[in-house]
């Protein structure tokens, strides 16, 4: 059973997000929420990203498919201070090999592959944000990568540190 908290508290969304698990997750890969208008739930599986405007009860694919340059979407993660922008890591195959970001500045419409320093090593397995600083994005490869942008996902570095293979990613504020 998925159980969140927040300070000490069970978290209101926790119900949201067992409704997102149970009804699109064969095989998904990320999920994000967005706190636009509508609010929305958004999730990855393999092929592509789902969209819910009523909490999980009803998806809508986003037909990314047609406009990224790889068919496996992994990441996906929502601008802490603009809901409207979203973070997809994919890449070539579920066997790592290329990899890229995407980003939709307009809730998924439309989508444009940004510019990662040189060729990532597999898919793009994890996005982060957080609203201490929403123009910072961190990206990396399964295999280790770590990309990091400073200004919305408009330009990337490639951290010097590369680590063994990477399943989750999350920065705090310090």
């Amino acid at each position: 059973m998925l159980r969140l908290f927040v300070r000490g508290k069970k978290n209101p969304l926790a119900g949201v997000l067992r409704a997102a698990l149970t009804r699109i997750w064969k095989g998904g890969s990320g999920i994000a929420l967005s706190g636009g208008q509508p609010k929305r739930v958004l999730a990855t599986t393999p092929h592509e990203v789902f969209a819910s405007t009523d909490a999980g009860e009803s998806w809508q694919r986003l037909e990314v498919m047609q406009q990224f340059p790889h068919a496996y979407t992994r990441a996906i993660a929502v601008k802490a201070d603009s809901p409207h922008v979203i973070f997809v890591g994919h890449g070539q195959t579920a066997s790592p090999t290329r990899g890229s970001v995407q980003r939709s500045t307009d809730g998924g419409t439309t989508w444009e592959t940004l510019p990662l320093p040189g060729e990532p090593n597999s898919y793009i397995s994890c996005i982060a944000t957080h609203p201490a600083d929403p123009d910072l994005v961190l990206a990396s490869s399964l295999y280790g990568q770590l990309f990091c942008s400073h200004n919305g996902g408009d330009s990337w570095q490639k951290v010097r540190q590369e680590f063994s293979e990477v399943r989750a990613l999350a920065w705090m504020p310090s």
